[in-house]
């Protein structure tokens, strides 16, 4: 009689494809979980037809320097720094970063720097002295060289509320002393010469 020739089970090929897709993950989703995604930080891009500072009823704009305090007619100078929020996502931190230029007089009569979280519209004008304040006084602040601000909660706020720009007003305790003299602080803005001393809002959100 013949040797028998054994023949494998024709389910083996099936047996062995089962049990290496179940190796890869492709059967029983016991694969690794998907590592969240990484925050992004990004510096938010300044909106220019907000950014100056109203004095007299009047805006400026495109001045080196915005002025905060009075002058010698005893208005009130107040100014504004506004952030572009387009395209990021869930915002977890913001920190607004200003830094002084030269004072004239003594602005720091009139107290310390006070910021307003605002929504001043498409453009700066002499409504927005004192209106458009979602709140006031988020942050108080002293004189110095340069400042670094918490403004994160305000600009989630803003995300919320559907708002695509982040509006903050700087204006000092006292808004005028009345002794009719030029007394205002100043902040370099986004048009000085050196980018190192411009507004930036350091924005950290996750995609």
């Amino acid at each position: 009689m013949p040797p028998r020739t054994h023949l494998a089970p024709r389910t083996a090929p099936v047996l062995l494809l089962a049990f290496a897709l179940a190796g890869c993950g492709g059967g029983g989703g016991g694969g690794a979980p998907l590592a969240p995604p990484a925050p992004v930080v990004v510096e938010a891009p300044a909106v220019p037809e907000i950014e100056g500072y109203l004095v007299g009823g009047s805006a400026v704009q495109g001045a080196v320097n915005l002025s905060i305090g009075d002058n010698a007619l005893d208005d009130t100078l107040v100014a504004f720094v506004a952030f572009d929020l387009t395209g990021l996502g869930a915002v977890t931190e913001a920190i607004l970063h200003l830094e002084a230029g030269n004072s004239i007089g003594d602005p720091f009569a009139l107290g310390d720097f006070v910021l307003d979280h605002v929504d001043a519209g498409a453009a700066l004008d002499a409504a927005d002295a004192d209106g458009g304040t979602l709140e006031a006084a988020i942050v108080t602040f002293p004189s110095g060289p340069s400042w670094e601000l918490d403004v994160g909660a305000w600009v989630r706020a803003d995300q919320l509320a559907g708002r695509t720009t982040s509006t903050f007003r700087i204006r000092l305790e006292t808004a005028t002393d009345g002794d009719a003299a030029n007394d205002f602080a100043r902040i370099s803005s986004s048009d000085h010469a050196s980018d190192a001393v411009h507004p930036r809002l350091t924005v950290t959100y996750v995609p």
